[in-house]
């Protein structure tokens, strides 16, 4: 079990994330050493399938079934090589089994081991000895020349997009072409030549990319992850006009009907939240009056999860330094890149639950027809490593 680990496993995670590299992991009980068998827990079996190095659930039970594959041992001065065994037992309900041979000339009980793969090879390491964890970052280590580092792993889309954005840097402080909130990313956007429009692709070739101001606590400000009407078909609402007529409110300012605010799990000062029904597949918004709670809107996860993979399959979190000119007035000097991929989907409600997502409104009443800057989930900044495999920042 994952819980018995001497080892921290979230800082493994974070310092193998840094370099793109995904793991599985595992840690040996006294038992399973002496037995030469562990259990492949869930999270280990999604790893195998996500890497395409094998599905336990297309596996036959027994020993007909067992398959071998090499796998090579990292050490902190060598390699050296090994097989790993993925087993179904007849008995106990065919409990997915793996062993990696020789496992006890390398680790002890309680040593947290890292899987990995690269370039199609399978590779492992005691991610429990300080001097290996070290060598993640040292690229002529055994470990780190086999990881490399994080611009190794970009694909030749992301690689021109960085030559791009290193010219971008070389350029210094340039003026916002837009005054506002939205002028960071407005100005890189002009800069990269890439025109505004309403598409709901990624910005740059299948990569979304999203700039951001560096001040004090920003990596405590929310980042747009995506916009998502709800499903109107099953919501109490079935439009924004009918949110508006029944939760919305006077601007004093202007008099207009408008719902401008941000949802969590507990009621803002309109009573208004999110709630999880994943039992259904749902996330509603409902409201609070008193002792009331009233249904507002609706969505389907697999939906919400659908367009956080469609939207963020890559991207480019840009950081900017910031000078202000005058009033209003800003210059932007981009000088560094986070990349994310590979939506961590099954943390999604987990991460609204404790308010690390959360959802804006944004509608307003024009005449008889409802203006809306979408239908907005939003993260933490500080939040993005737990919603997706994280890379950087690397220094353009």
């Amino acid at each position: 079990m994952l819980s018995k680990s001497d080892t921290d496993i979230a800082s493994v995670m974070r310092a193998l994330a840094k370099t793109g590299t995904v793991a599985g992991y595992l840690v040996p009980t006294v038992t399973g050493l002496g037995k030469s068998i562990m259990d492949a827990h869930s999270s280990f079996r999604t790893f195998l399938a996500e890497a395409q190095v094998h599905d336990f659930a297309k596996q036959a039970k027994g020993i007909s079934g067992k398959v071998v594959f090499p796998i090579d041992f990292i050490h902190h001065d060598r390699t050296t090589k090994s097989r790993i065994s993925l087993y179904r037992p007849e008995t106990k309900d065919g409990d997915p089994r793996v062993w990696i041979y020789g496992l006890s000339d390398h680790v002890t009980a309680g040593n947290l081991i890292a899987v990995f793969v690269k370039k199609g090879s399978l590779y492992a390491f005691n991610a429990s000895d300080q001097r290996i964890r070290n060598d993640i970052n040292n690229p002529r280590s055994p470990l780190g020349s086999i990881i490399g580092s994080p611009e190794d792993n970009l694909d030749a889309t992301a690689r021109g997009l960085m030559e791009k954005l290193r010219m971008i840097a070389a350029m210094g402080f340039v003026p916002s072409v837009r005054n506002g909130s939205t002028g960071v990313g407005a100005t890189l956007e002009h800069l990269l030549g890439i025109r505004a429009n309403s598409s709901r692709a990624p910005d740059y070739y299948g990569i979304e990319i999203k700039a951001s101001r560096t001040d004090r606590g920003a990596h405590r400000s929310r980042v747009n992850l995506f916009s998502q009407v709800p499903d109107w078909e099953i919501s109490e609402c079935r439009n924004g006009l009918e949110i508006l007529a029944r939760h919305g409110y006077i601007d004093e300012s202007t008099g207009r009907l408008q719902l401008y605010t941000q949802l969590e799990s507990r009621p803002n000062s309109l009573g208004l939240f999110l709630a999880n029904e994943e039992a259904h597949g749902l996330l509603h918004s409902r409201r609070r009056k008193d002792t009331v709670v009233q249904d507002v809107v609706v969505w389907q996860y697999h939906t919400l999860l659908d367009r956080l993979k469609e939207k963020h399959n890559q991207t480019f979190w840009v950081h900017a330094n910031r000078k202000r000119v005058s009033a209003g007035q800003e210059r932007f000097h981009y000088y560094a890149v986070t990349r994310t991929s590979a939506p961590l989907t099954v943390n999604f409600a987990t991460l609204v639950d404790i308010d690390a997502i959360s959802f804006d409104f944004t509608l307003s009443k024009q005449g008889n027809r409802v203006r809306d800057h979408g239908y907005l989930f939003k993260i933490r900044a500080e939040n993005l490593d737990l919603l997706f495999t994280k890379t950087g920042p690397m220094t353009l």
